[in-house]
């Protein structure tokens, strides 16, 4: 025995040394992952995620988010059950987007092991046969609250959220004769605009005949499914679609047939009708934006002036700054809706200019009718109402979130040479209030087709107000009243909506200028509860 009272080793014992063991590693959130969010590739209805744990104690998941898209076509859409490596620990029934589940199962089922991976699975049921061909994943995202020993950790996999709804991308092509069925019309519907867009009335325009009294529509189909059966012989026929969503549904860049049977006509129709007496206008719901797409008028639209330049150009002209107040002696277009050619919807003044170096312009001017759209908003809001009629407010915020022109310009030869988007107003340091007009460089402006260059000026009256006036509003525009007279707060503020420009004659190259037009007026919203409607051009009566 030693001095410290340890038995000393026998001389023909081997030395020994006391080993302790490792210190445990700290346990950390920083072990855990959730990635590789994906259609199951072999039952596209179903949709994975990985869960790493490369730490050294298991994890216990506890709740889950679910984020998933609300589609209009498929409103009885759900969520049937969520597993953890083919082990079911949630059986529920959801609809709610997006679904919050906090986890009660047994634990064992819930766990995922030291320097494991597992495979986290959702089912969703009554949606589109293959979801996959629907939506992108990006538009899917999953949180997860994990315990790792007495840890709580966060995981996410965030979705991206879908484009802004916007009319633009959907086209109705002409209605023509369908040649293997002589009692029959079609045109095609185009959905480019990034969303699920669904169609939810049609006004078909059609002739009537004293030949054939008792010709009715008999139905109409969309990719071949029935989405209307009636017995109509009003004129035009205003249907408001009742079949199910999933037939009345049109994807992001789907192009799809649409017919109409007329019966107790002529057979062929063509030997009686051309395909210019017939017209329809689709109205589609684009992520809660109200669109109507319309094809070829019923009749010819009254012929529009063709624009000219000024046979004596104005030196200099007017500023550019979206006050049309200043255009006096310009030429003018009339635009109306498409079925309803009465009162137009919008106007467009223009003049040839002369710059101060001796360079022709073109000024032009964009003035949305009032009642379509104004400057009142917030608490001094006019005229506009939600979908039972009630009153509801314009707010501010709706001018600078998407609203925009779109405007194009012809050669004398008829060929479109130059088409752009202008930004209404948007938040901006540019510009003293701290909100302007970008016009085609920024916010929602554009230039869509031509050289940018040929843009030399553009102005909003919204940004007029705000910028030159100083009238800088963002909460209530001034008090005024139906015939909008003016607030003596306020006497200068422009109540139209006007988008104005100066365009490089070069634009037009030797051929000069031909026609200026829209395709259709836009507001979000509008106060006739569509945000945006084909027009065509007309005359425009004193």
């Amino acid at each position: 025995m030693d001095e410290w009272g340890m038995i000393a080793p026998e001389a023909s014992d081997e030395a020994w040394v006391a080993i302790s063991a490792p210190p445990a590693p700290p346990v950390s959130c920083e072990a855990l992952s959730l990635h590789s969010l994906r259609f199951d590739p072999d039952e596209p209805n179903r949709i994975l995620a990985t869960i790493s744990n490369a730490g050294p104690v298991p994890a216990r998941l506890d709740r889950v988010t679910f984020h998933w898209p609300n589609h209009p076509g498929y409103p009885q859409m759900k969520l049937d059950w969520f597993k953890l490596n083919k082990r079911t620990i949630w059986d529920g029934d959801s609809r709610r987007h997006p679904t919050e589940v906090a986890l009660k199962g047994p634990e064992r089922r819930r766990m995922v092991a030291p320097r494991e991976e597992a495979v986290w699975k959702v089912k969703i049921s009554q949606g589109p046969e293959r979801i996959d061909q629907v939506f992108p994943i990006e538009w899917f995202g999953v949180d997860m609250a994990v315990s790792l020993g007495d840890m709580q950790c966060e995981l996410q996999l965030p979705p991206t959220p879908p484009p802004p709804a916007s009319c633009d991308g959907l086209t109705v092509s002409s209605l023509q004769f369908e040649e293997d069925h002589p009692d029959r019309l079609q045109a095609t519907i185009y959905n480019g605009t990034g969303l699920p867009a669904l169609l939810n009335r049609i006004v078909f325009q059609w002739p009537k005949s004293q030949d054939y009294p008792k010709m009715r529509l008999d139905w109409f189909k969309l990719k071949d499914k029935k989405i209307w059966n009636g017995d109509s012989k009003d004129h035009p026929a205003d249907v408001i679609l009742s079949s199910a969503p999933s037939k009345r549904v049109l994807f992001p860049g789907e192009q799809a047939e649409w017919e109409v049977r007329i019966k107790k006509g002529p057979k062929p129709l063509a030997e009686v009708f051309s395909p210019d007496q017939f017209a329809v206008t689709m109205y589609m719901d684009v992520a809660g934006t109200q669109c109507a797409v319309a094809s070829k008028p019923a009749a010819p639209p009254p012929p529009a002036p063709t624009p000219t330049p000024s046979p004596t150009p104005v030196l200099e002209g007017p500023p550019v700054d979206g006050n049309p107040n200043d255009m006096s002696g310009a030429d003018q277009i009339c635009l109306y809706q498409a079925d309803a050619p009465t009162n137009p919807l919008a106007r467009i003044q223009y003049m040839q200019v002369v710059a101060s170096d001796g360079t022709p312009q073109l000024h032009v001017a964009l003035i949305l009718d009032k009642s379509f759209v104004d400057n009142t908003y917030g608490a001094n809001s006019l005229g506009y109402y939600d979908k039972r009629g009630r009153p509801k407010q314009h707010r501010f915020r709706d001018l600078v979130g998407s609203d925009h022109a779109q405007i194009y310009f012809e050669d004398a030869n008829g060929q479109r040479v130059l088409e752009i988007k202008i930004d209404y107003i948007s938040p901006s340091d540019a510009f003293p209030s701290g909100y302007g007009s970008l016009g085609v460089r920024g916010g929602d402006g554009s230039v869509i087709l031509g050289d940018p260059n040929w843009i030399l000026a553009t102005g909003t009256s919204l940004s007029y107000n705000f910028n030159e006036l100083g009238y800088v509003l963002t909460q209530d525009s001034p008090a005024t009243d139906a015939n909008y007279t003016p607030n003596p707060d306020y006497p200068d503020w422009i109540y139209d909506v006007v988008y104005e420009m100066r365009i490089d004659m070069a634009a037009f190259g030797q051929a000069g200028l031909g026609n200026i037009g829209i395709d259709h007026v836009h507001a979000s919203p509008s106060k006739v509860g569509v945000n945006s409607l084909p027009v065509v051009p007309g005359p425009c009566v004193p």
